[in-house]
């Protein structure tokens, strides 16, 4: 294959916190990476382009927007310039958490910045989350995008698919080229030129001069008939859109196999949802304009709810590997000290002792109020986001949100444990609810049945992860190079957790009916598990779900109180029983249905955000919408078996994780809040 183009992309991978907090990143980037990556274009790009910085959208139109006087018009100059480019995306996200509005304004900030700058921006990238939704194919052609680039994670799952390909969904499509790191160069048949990617890795900043000197003088070694030219990454994608007839065409969703770092934070996600349905009941009713200052300020702030990175990295922040135990937990947080004992350092090969090796002084120190401090932090975009909108706007936006951390369960009256429980079947309007001593619901409207749940079907499961869960999860999903890796067993690991083996309770855990009160409109029920389980682990105490009817809806309500924390893994599931079969079962994303039994190997066949569920069968078609949690998954609830197998609906039914502390690297370890649900059923 002749190259005759070589097109050198530079690049860094924003988190917006990790590293540190997300207000010293932003920082960062406006006082330091900007100023230098355009000191470093002025002086090579002379007389040809020899250094380009690109990155995300977000980061350059908030720089634009809260830079110096100075900084404002050095960087405008220099994206006039071409000097520093943006791709069509505003940063990483975690796309299936957004609806279709909130998704289309981080498109919208490159239409904002393409009209100031006089360019046409067709390219666009996300880095180390391995998967994304299909149902984004549509948007990103509407918006006049032809190329999307992925860059792996170097420690997960790598979505089996053509390393560059045709994404095709409804009658859209777009080219899509993969790469197992961040971006690594390409190529393709057909086309005179590729892409030689220079990128940094988080929050780095740019290459220096003499690096930047480097790349550009290597490829022209490499490459002596080639003409090397710094570039974005539009030149590549124009290149592809060409010949994209004679790609690979994939039909199938990918999905993001980190997407259960969303229930991590029950709340965050609740509140992000609430804030997007607000958003679009307002546009609807017309309280709020698109073209008004305010959508655009609280439009930014949601649209950092779904941003990818949810506090600080945990291995530079904690890195505790003694204190998993609930009690030695409890006293090690109380006191703020990580102490690691020496048998925990030395445990599997010393990997702990090796992790903490790492951290560089100035990285220290170590607290769990600082990494605590860190997922405060990703939460205050939702106060950001209030105090974005007018003051009847912001009112009804309090009222909502307050409800999602409830003080009191909706009926004092049936803490205490009943002696006579009268199950069986309640009628609520044209509804009638059947429900079993685990609170399984089997519902019909009208004598046509929508969930059967059977005879033993729990509504209300809480599951403890033991070591061997922890080695599946890590054997499974990550890549075989990593497994003595450091920074890898960190992240996605438990390092010295097999130091608990058999202390504490694990496996699955179903709640039990313990009291139930009927009344003309509602159903009330309390539930509980054993007591060991909120003792020695995290299980909320006490449940209460109430049933009811309101405009055709069947609602069910959940209200958990006197959950512990606890940095054992673990999830809180709720689970319904559709009647239906697997090849009639689609989960909403970005307003488009996708099917869950369609998903390629090594993508995410365990769980989906979801704005809706639909299902139909022989009596009719029904929706699910979860209001408040997005984490779905097919069957009893999968996280930590990455198997690659899908389950199935019509034998366990569908489950809602509602809460789970599976992840590492920087996603919440541990949640002690009260929380509130509700779940809409009805006829479509």
């Amino acid at each position: 294959m002749i190259i005759k183009k070589v097109y050198l992309v530079t690049k860094t991978h924003l988190d917006l916190g990790y590293t540190d907090l997300a207000a010293n990143i932003l920082k960062q980037y406006i006082d330091s990476f900007i100023p230098e990556a355009i000191r470093i274009a002025k002086e090579l790009n002379t007389e040809n382009k020899k250094f380009v910085w690109t990155t995300g959208s977000w980061i350059l139109n908030t720089a634009l927007k809260k830079g110096t006087p100075l900084q404002v018009k050095s960087l405008f100059e220099a994206m006039k310039r071409g000097d520093i480019v943006a791709h069509a995306l505003p940063f990483t996200t975690h796309t299936e958490l957004m609806d279709e509005d909130t998704f289309r304004y981080g498109l919208d900030i490159i239409k904002k910045l393409d009209k100031q700058f006089g360019r046409n921006t067709v390219s666009a990238k996300m880095t180390d989350v391995p998967g994304h939704t299909i149902a984004m194919v549509p948007i990103l052609r509407e918006y006049g995008i032809k190329m999307l680039h992925i860059g792996v994670n170097e420690s997960s799952a790598v979505p089996d698919v053509p390393d560059i390909f045709l994404w095709r969904f409804k009658d859209s499509e777009i080219v899509v080229v993969y790469n197992k790191s961040y971006g690594g160069n390409f190529s393709c048949e057909g086309i005179e030129s590729m892409v030689a990617f220079c990128h940094t890795s988080d929050n780095c900043g740019p290459v220096n001069l003499e690096q930047a000197k480097k790349n550009y003088d290597h490829y022209k070694e490499l490459y002596p008939e080639a003409e090397i030219i710094a570039s974005g990454l539009d030149e590549i994608a124009n290149d592809l859109w060409e010949i994209r007839d004679t790609l690979p065409v994939i039909t199938s969703e990918i999905g993001d196999s980190w997407i259960h770092g969303s229930t991590t934070d029950p709340y965050k996600a609740a509140s992000l949802r609430e804030l997007m349905g607000l958003k679009s009941k307002w546009l609807e009713e017309g309280s709020l304009k698109r073209d008004s200052q305010e959508y655009e300020d609280f439009s930014d702030a949601i649209l950092c709810l779904a941003e990818h990175t949810n506090g600080g990295d945990v291995k530079i922040m904690l890195s505790d590997y003694t204190n998993y135990l609930k009690e030695d937990f409890l006293k090690a947080k109380e006191k703020d000290i990580v102490e690691n004992s020496v048998e925990a350092l030395n445990a599997e090969e010393k990997i702990a002792a090796r992790i903490i090796s790492d951290i560089k002084e100035k990285e220290k120190p170590l607290a769990y109020s600082r990494i605590e401090g860190t997922w405060k932090e990703q939460r205050e975009y939702i106060s950001l986001s209030l105090s974005k909108l007018t003051n009847t706007h912001k009112e009804e936006a309090e009222k909502v949100l307050s409800s999602l951390i409830p003080n009191a369960s909706f009926d004092s009256s049936l803490d205490k444990p009943c002696n006579n429980i009268v199950t069986g079947t309640f009628s609520l309007s044209d509804y009638l609810l059947t429900l079993n001593d685990n609170g399984g619901i089997t519902l019909s409207k009208q004598g046509k049945i929508i969930l059967s749940s059977p005879e033993k079907g729990s509504l209300i499961e809480y599951v403890s992860h033991n070591i061997e869960d922890v080695n599946e999860f890590f054997e499974t999903y990550n890549r075989p190079e990593v497994r003595g890796v450091n920074w890898a067993y960190g992240d996605f690991g438990r390092p010295a957790f097999s130091l608990t083996k058999d202390k504490f309770p694990s496996g699955r855990f179903h709640y039990v009916i313990k009291s139930l009160k009927e009344s003309k409109d509602s159903v009330i029920i309390s539930l509980s598990t054993e007591k060991e389980i909120s003792s020695k682990l995290g299980a909320p105490r006490d449940i209460q779900v109430k049933f009811s009817v309101q405009q055709e809806k069947f609602l069910i309500e959940m209200i958990w109180t006197g959950k512990d924390p606890n940095r054992i893994q673990e999830e809180t599931i709720f689970r319904l029983y559709p009647l239906t079969d697997n090849r009639s079962i689609h989960f909403k994303k970005l307003g488009s249905y996708i099917n869950p039994y369609d998903i390629v190997y090594n993508g995410n066949r365990n769980c989906s955000a979801v704005m809706d569920v639909k299902f139909s069968n022989s009596k009719g078609s029904y929706k699910i919408k979860s209001v408040h949690s997005p984490l779905v998954s097919l069957g009893k609830g999968k996280i930590m078996r990455f198997d690659n197998n899908y389950e199935d609906v019509k034998k366990d039914g569908i489950s809602f994780i509602l809460h789970n502390n599976i992840w590492g690297t920087n996603f919440p370890l541990w949640y002690s809040d009260n929380a509130y649900f509700r779940f809409e059923i009805s006829p479509e």
